[in-house]
């Protein structure tokens, strides 16, 4: 008797959680990018600077990316994988790429953005400003650890389709693909992109 009273009370717990699970399950989330743009943006001079127009002025590449999610009226986190192959001066491609953990997202239409500095142009470009024939984005974006969005922007038309798969004949540029909040633009526009997170 008690082995079948047992089985029953297994049973009741388990009718139980099944009819609870709805409950505790969180919504699917859906995700896009609508639009990636390289924008160029000159170094700001601020007014306590001591240089004048010598301390700023240099010209940026800014990569904006708009995205929307819907599902969920907040997200803690939204994680954006970026990847930018740059057509450079030498004998390879220059690749660069970068992480960036986003917080407190709200749904509807969002806005992000990297930064790739100006010295990085005049260096290997020959260039004292972006060139965006030259430059190839692509962005994933992750949420609860499943990814929700994909998108790229080709400067370069003649590239594969899949060129963000293969980046072996690239030359990785550690450090020169930057978050917002590592650049001098760090406080500007402060509530029209997501907030960072800094790591």
């Amino acid at each position: 008797m008690r082995n079948v009273e047992n089985i029953r009370w297994l049973l009741g717990l388990l009718l139980m959680a099944c009819s609870w699970s709805p409950l505790f399950a969180q919504s699917k989330v859906d995700g896009r990018i609508t639009k990636i743009e390289f924008r160029e943006q000159k170094t700001p001079v601020y007014s306590e600077g001591q240089q004048g127009g010598r301390g700023g002025g240099g010209r940026w590449c800014r990569i904006d990316v708009e995205f929307e999610t819907k599902g969920r009226s907040w997200l803690s986190e939204v994680e954006a994988r970026w990847l930018v192959v740059v057509n450079t001066d030498t004998s390879k491609p220059a690749s660069m790429t970068l992480n960036v953990t986003y917080t407190d997202v709200k749904e509807g239409k969002r806005n992000i953005c990297a930064y790739i500095p100006a010295k990085f142009f005049e260096r290997y470009l020959k260039s004292e400003r972006p060139d965006g024939s030259r430059i190839n984005g692509y962005v994933e974006l992750y949420a609860n650890g499943q990814r929700i969005a994909r998108n790229e922007r080709r400067g370069n038309r003649k590239l594969a389709d899949d060129w963000y798969k293969a980046t072996g004949g690239t030359q990785a540029f550690p450090n020169s693909l930057l978050p917002k909040y590592k650049t001098p633009f760090a406080f500007l526009d402060y509530d029209y992109y997501e907030s960072e997170k800094q790591q």
